[in-house]
């Protein structure tokens, strides 16, 4: 946590003005993309809340998520440790859910239209990182209580597979969400500059959102190997 009497280096502060940068383009591609979707389906479509339950999971629930652990994330410097570890239990578990919902949603529209499951590499990909986002959570209880189960595996175990497989699947889906861009029909309704500057907006997010999991994936290892 940043106090008042805390100093911050020149490095620090191109960290806070990155990361507000960050925040700002994950409510410019969630307004842009959620614009789309809703301008150009019907509202009672299944489609239409397949793609904005499933892009909604990961931007903006996991990635704010995610990032809030961060210990130079803008909007969460004054949050205690122990809430933290709640808020992002809670915003990974409802970006799940709505995986889960978003996903069901297609599933019936293609049993309703005869369609075969799973076929795309993007269907593929969410598949995977759903499942990868329910196991990150199963890890993330056991990390909740982890000092319980010490006797049994070492707490900077689980963190380190509740971290690692979160990143996983993180990354997973966010591929999967950049294949939905062209699968989805955003395309016909956007130019192709627009799409190409939103996938890679997609990416430029998914990259920024793991580098603080990632430094922290890093001193687990060194933890576990020294």
């Amino acid at each position: 946590m940043i106090t008042k009497n805390t100093k911050v280096s020149l490095f620090q502060t191109a960290q806070y003005v990155c990361n507000t940068i960050f925040h700002t383009l994950v409510v410019l591609v969630s307004v842009v993309m959620f614009h789309v979707f809703f301008n150009n389906f019907e509202k009672d479509a299944k489609r239409l809340w397949h793609i904005f339950l499933s892009s909604c999971a990961f931007i903006p629930l996991m990635a704010e998520g995610i990032v809030l652990m961060y210990d130079l994330n803008v909007w969460s410097l004054e949050i205690g440790r122990v809430q933290k570890a709640y808020l992002h239990g809670f915003l990974l578990s409802l970006s799940t859910i709505a995986i889960s919902v978003g996903i069901l949603f297609e599933t019936v529209s293609k049993a309703e239209n005869g369609q075969e499951h799973f076929q795309t590499f993007h269907a593929i990909t969410g598949l995977i990182s759903w499942i990868l986002a329910v196991v990150s959570i199963i890890f993330g209880l056991f990390v909740t209580y982890s000092h319980t189960l010490k006797n049994l595996i070492k707490p900077v175990i689980l963190k380190f597979i509740h971290n690692y497989i979160g990143i996983v699947g993180y990354a997973v889906g966010i591929l999967s969400l950049c294949l939905g861009l062209y699968y989805w029909g955003f395309s016909d309704f956007v130019k192709p500059n627009d799409q190409q500057a939103t996938v890679g907006l997609v990416g430029i997010i998914g990259i920024w959102t793991v580098l603080g999991a990632c430094k922290s994936l890093y001193y687990q290892v060194k933890t576990i190997i020294t």
